[in-house]
């Protein structure tokens, strides 16, 4: 092993794992919406990828929030919610974008609607799948952030009286 290396806890290996099994639910649900939106009822690709987009979020932030990182009760919107935010929205915008350069690309190759589905859901796909370590690294550095609290210092002797008188 190389000097100041560690290995990775097993409180983040389990995190990891878990935001795995929740990008999956949160993936299936998008290449539902992606497939059907595209595939059978026919939008463009950039719309077809904003829903998809939007179906997948909503998921992935439930599972993430509650069950990955282990959070209760109402998220915090500047310190939590504002960077998934950020990060999820940057992830939309690549695969926005690398959808639509493949329906561009493909739609004069690919004869059938079929093929050309097969070659957007691969593109949404394949953008997730490069954003996914670097979601996560973000996503986690975010979410396990505790406050920092601050310890009392020793009571002085007029604290301490006006504690027990107080009480």
């Amino acid at each position: 092993m190389r000097p100041g290396w560690r290995a990775p806890s097993s409180r983040l290996g389990i995190r990891f794992s878990k935001f795995t099994a929740g990008s999956a639910v949160s993936t299936t649900v998008s290449q539902l919406v992606l497939t059907t939106t595209y595939g059978w009822i026919g939008v463009g690709a950039t719309l077809a990828t904003v829903l998809a987009f939007v179906a997948g979020a909503v998921p992935a932030f439930l599972i993430n929030w509650h069950w990955t990182w282990g959070r209760r009760g109402r998220p915090a919107l500047v310190r939590e919610v504002m960077p998934y935010l950020m990060i999820t929205i940057g992830g939309g915008f690549a695969a926005t974008s690398l959808t639509a350069v493949a329906e561009r690309l493909v739609v004069p190759l690919a004869t059938g609607r079929v093929w050309q589905t097969v070659v957007v859901d691969a593109a949404y796909l394949a953008s997730y799948g490069v954003l996914f370590v670097v979601k996560f690294a973000l996503l986690d550095r975010t979410l396990t952030k505790r406050t920092r609290t601050i310890e009392p210092g020793p009571a002085s002797p007029g604290q301490v009286n006006a504690a027990i008188a107080a009480s």
